[in-house]
């Protein structure tokens, strides 16, 4: 269409096209809300492990609360549809990845990848996402992290001066450490974007139309047992 702009989406870089008039709506947004998003649809206003504990502008009068895998707009409501690192922890992949393309025409999914969910792995992620075929395949995880310590640690550089919930971070604003941690954030951010690593750090997703899903489920006595693992929308 003439006339589309390039937006940012997502954490990974992704860039994608939009029509001025095109409705557009972004699906868990958090306290990131897509500028050019015409409505955000939210399961929780509050603060919610979901979101990291953040809570969301609950006067944006763009805000509808709902469940992204049961959505209440009618079908094809969007020309394009947001949803940016929320699938890795809804209940039901199929029901969001149904719910998707039945009230958009288009949109784009961004998750962790195989190495950000290893490396940057939180308790409420149940799942990693990977492209397959001409979709998604959803493995359910058991809250291990593979990494260890050295995953800890790298995720406490990267969140310095933030408080995660299930994470120790690091919280040093003055003081002698504070700019030899502030270059080390800066030197993680730009590793896990080069090229090659962003590849495996962020599944990115554009869709049109139905696609197709693969859910591998953990067996019962693998399953895990911690936290609330409930969808964030």
């Amino acid at each position: 269409m003439s006339g589309r702009q390039q937006f940012g989406v997502g954490h990974g870089g992704s860039r994608v096209w939009i029509d001025p008039d095109w409705r557009v709506l972004d699906v868990g947004s958090g306290n990131f809300p897509h500028p050019r998003a015409d409505v955000l649809l939210e399961k929780w206003a509050d603060e919610n492990a979901d979101r990291a504990g953040d809570s969301i502008d609950k006067s944006d009068n763009r805000l509808v609360i709902g469940d992204a895998c049961d959505m209440p707009f009618p079908d094809q409501a969007f020309d394009y549809v947001i949803a940016s690192n929320i699938a890795e922890h809804v209940d039901d992949p199929e029901a969001l990845c149904r719910e998707l393309p039945r009230v958009g025409r288009a949109g784009f999914i961004e998750t962790p990848g195989w190495l950000g969910d290893m490396v940057l792995r939180e308790d409420f992620h149940r799942w990693r996402v990977s492209r397959h075929s001409a979709g998604l395949q959803f493995l359910e995880v058991d809250g291990s992290r593979p990494f260890g310590f050295l995953g800890e640690a790298f995720y406490a550089v990267l969140y310095l001066n933030q408080d995660r919930p299930g994470h120790r971070t690091i919280t040093v604003r003055n003081g002698a450490l504070a700019l030899p941690l502030k270059v080390l954030q800066r030197l993680a951010g730009v590793f896990i974007h080069l090229p090659v690593i962003r590849e495996a750090m962020y599944t990115c997703f554009e869709w049109e139309g139905p696609f197709s899903v693969t859910v591998r489920r953990l067996p019962p006595d693998r399953h895990p047992t911690s936290a609330d693992s409930g969808g964030s929308s």
